[in-house]
């Protein structure tokens, strides 16, 4: 017998505000920006990628910042504020100032700040700088995280979270999978029992029960003496998907509604009637005899009818008295 599904969501497994995404047997949970592992237990370093280009960087919750070196300035310190060229005696160039020798401008690598951000490659040409972004960053200097929500890939209602390169779907109940178009099919733990047919529906499941079984997953044996079929004072039995009656004397059938007819069986002898009735019946004798059948002959000698020492002869419905010499009548009374 299968037993329903446990939700393994139940116990609140998913730390730092991930949501948790109950399916058969397991659990998944998707993280807020910032963390990561199993139960989001992880909080990301975004240090990891060297954000800073000429700093040390400090990893906060989903964000980071950068300590510049001296001579540099900005969010990621990708500005020099100061450029010294060691190669010309006593020359310096302050931050934003034009240069016109040509001699000059054949020392300055303009990558040579690393102006390229999120792991970008910098490419150095005249003047100027082109970043080479990787995959989920954009922009002049890769700062762009692409928004990967932005084609709604989650399916069925499900939310979008946006991540480096990459999405989490939080699936609706009922769906799965990595765009949550996965329907979960509800029936896969075979919650109906006792051979019932299970419906799988969006986010729940429907159980058509076999002949006497009821409930949500056809668990309970239909009691089909509920309706008390049996009659006359019989007894029901609760069968699987049935009944019996256990009929009291006198009574025959399914339901115990039929007078079992005690006369079929012709019990009374002699060609007399018989008056059946419940659970009995009754012989009516003819003349002579007796008993419950009227097989017993009556002796009507027992009552001494002849008189004068006459002589009984019991016969049938009669007797027959043989008197002494001067006597005669039916009883020897004359």
């Amino acid at each position: 017998m299968s037993k329903p599904d446990i939700d393994e969501c139940a116990s609140s497994p998913c730390r730092n505000g991930g949501q948790c995404n109950d399916e058969v047997n397991s659990y998944n949970c998707t993280c807020l920006p910032g963390y990561d592992g199993d139960n989001c237990e992880i909080d990301i370093d975004e240090c990891s990628s060297n954000p800073c280009v000429n700093g040390v960087c400090n990893d906060l919750e989903n964000e980071f910042s950068c300590q510049c070196s001296p001579g540099f300035v900005g969010f990621l310190c990708e500005m020099g504020n100061l450029l010294i060229l060691t190669d010309f005696e006593n020359l310096s160039i302050k931050y934003g100032e034009t240069i016109d020798n040509p001699l000059l401008k054949t020392y300055v690598d303009e990558c040579a700040s690393s102006p390229c951000l999120s792991g970008g490659t910098c490419q150095n040409q005249v003047n100027e700088f082109t970043c080479s972004c990787p995959d989920g960053f954009l922009g002049t200097i890769c700062e762009t995280n692409v928004n990967e929500c932005a084609s709604n890939p989650c399916l069925n209602s499900g939310s979008c979270v946006d991540s480096v390169n990459r999405y989490f779907c939080q699936c609706f109940n009922g769906w799965t999978g990595s765009n949550c178009e996965l329907d979960i099919d509800e029936c896969a733990s075979s919650p109906c029992q006792n051979e019932a047919f299970c419906i799988n529906a969006e986010d729940l499941f429907v159980c058509i029960c076999a002949p006497g079984w009821v409930g949500t997953q056809c668990q309970t044996d239909l009691n089909e003496c509920q309706s008390f079929p049996c009659e006359n004072g019989a007894t029901c039995q609760n069968l699987l998907n049935s009944f019996a009656c256990q009929c009291r004397g006198g009574w025959m059938g399914d339901f115990c509604d039929e007078d079992i007819d005690e006369c079929a069986s012709n019990p009374c002898v002699n060609d007399v009637r018989c008056i059946n009735q419940l659970n009995d019946y009754e012989c009516v004798c003819m003349p002579g005899w007796t008993g419950r059948n009227c097989d017993m002959d009556i002796n009507e000698c027992d009552s001494s009818p002849c008189i004068n020492n006459g002589i009984c002869t019991n016969l049938i419905a009669e007797f027959n008295c043989t008197c002494p010499s001067a006597w005669t009548g039916n009883n020897c009374e004359q």
